[in-house]
């Protein structure tokens, strides 16, 4: 990881992780847990930032993220598509 890490998800039928930033973090990567090769690096959008934590959907199609408005502690909870992971809404 380019930065500190905070904690991870893993996926419940693929060998791949999501792993987070020390929060408050700006960035999390899914990682190819066969490998080690980063697949994708996710991006909270413009003044959200990453709590940490994760977990995926009972189908394991989502991605939900915790995390929070960045001037107000507001918390959120990001969608993001685990085909290839691009955020999908709050």
């Amino acid at each position: 990881m380019p930065d500190r890490g905070h904690a991870a998800a893993a996926h419940p039928g693929r060998p791949e992780a999501v792993a987070f930033a020390r929060r408050p973090g700006t960035f999390a990567l899914v990682i190819d847990g066969v490998i080690g090769a980063i697949l994708h690096r996710l991006t909270p959008p413009e003044g959200r930032q990453f709590n940490g934590h994760a977990a995926f959907s009972a189908g394991a199609d989502l991605l939900l993220t915790s995390k929070v408005v960045a001037d107000t502690s507001d918390g959120r909870i990001g969608v993001w598509d685990t085909a290839t992971y691009p955020r999908i809404g709050d």
